[in-house]
Formats: C-alpha cells, sequence, structure tokens
C-alpha cells in the first residue's frame, strides 16, 4: 500500500509501505519537498524526491516509534508517485552503471565509491 509517512525527523517519506512487527518497509521511498516561489511566498509547490536511491534494494526500514504518522495519499499525488517509480536512473561511475529507482542520471565522484 501506498502510504505517506511523517517521521520524528520531520521528514515526510511516501513509500510503498509493508507493515512489520517493529518496523516498516518502504520500498522506493521519496521525500516530500515544499517549496516556496520567493518573488510569492504565499505559493507553495510539492516536489517528489528520491530518499535513499542510492541504496541496492531500494528499500528502507523505519522502526515504528520513529513514525508521528502514518496516511494516504491524495489521488494526484499518489499517480505523480506511481509515474516516478515506473522509470529508472542510471548512476555512472566511469564505465559502470547502476540502475536505481527514479528518472534522473547521477555522476558519482571520488575513490571510496
Amino acid at each position: 500500500m501506498i502510504k505517506v509517512l511523517k517521521l520524528i525527523t520531520s521528514e515526510e517519506i511516501v513509500g510503498t509501505v509493508t507493515i512489520n512487527k517493529n518496523t516498516y518497509t518502504i520500498e522506493r521511498p521519496y521525500a516530500v519537498m515544499l517549496i516556496t516561489d520567493r518573488s510569492t511566498p504565499e505559493n507553495h509547490s510539492m516536489a517528489l524526491i528520491p530518499y535513499c536511491s542510492y541504496t541496492l534494494k531500494h528499500t528502507i526500514n523505519v522502526d515504528k516509534d520513529k513514525v508521528v504518522w502514518m496516511e494516504n495519499l491524495e489521488p494526484t499525488i499518489e499517480e505523480q508517485y506511481n509515474t516516478l517509480i515506473k522509470t529508472t536512473i542510471e548512476i555512472q561511475k566511469g564505465e559502470t552503471k547502476k540502475v536505481t529507482a527514479n528518472n534522473s542520471v547521477v555522476n558519482l565522484v571520488g575513490n571510496n565509491i
């Protein structure tokens, strides 16, 4: 089931949630970001940003005691989320490519990656 979770860190995460005994497993998590237009601060937009998109299985576990609330998404936001998870990104380092769960290309920099 696709849900939005508010964490005790104030982050809001959207993903496919499985409820376990002590944790929530969130597949293909995205963070909810509110964006304010500087010229018109009363206008806000929302964006879904990949959350931990560099993880191997694109899945995170969150302890239940770290979640303030969990709720269903509005249909239009759920539709946007479903569109995002159907795309892929390539993470590139030299000739190495990895596929993750969103639609951006990420160039990795550094020797320890």
